[in-house]
């Protein structure tokens, strides 16, 4: 069984949200790139509920050409997520735009 599913590129971006869900049979996990060849770009990562309770954060910075995917317990700052969460995660970028995918 794939561990992956392929998607369509997303176009850079400042901010984006989307779905954030943990469960025994589901997961939510995340990839960011930095398309920059010569700057890095700072994000910060927002964890909310639904009923917009800020669950956990995280801050990554991405070298240029870098990219990185991860489970959402996986950022520096969630792991304490809870087990059972179904919310948003949020996240803003500094310098250029890097693209996202869930």
């Amino acid at each position: 069984m794939p561990s992956s599913v392929p998607i369509a590129g997303v176009p850079p971006t400042t901010q984006l949200a989307g779905e954030a869900v943990v469960r025994v049979d589901h997961r939510t996990s995340w990839a960011l790139v930095n398309p920059s060849a010569d700057r890095p770009v700072q994000v910060t990562l927002r964890l909310v509920d639904l009923q917009g309770n800020l669950v956990g954060k995280a801050d990554v910075t991405l070298a240029p050409l870098h990219r990185i995917g991860r489970f959402l317990s996986e950022f520096e700052g969630m792991e304490e997520s809870p087990t059972h969460f179904n919310g948003v995660l949020k996240w803003k970028a500094r310098g250029r735009s890097p693209r996202a995918a869930s």
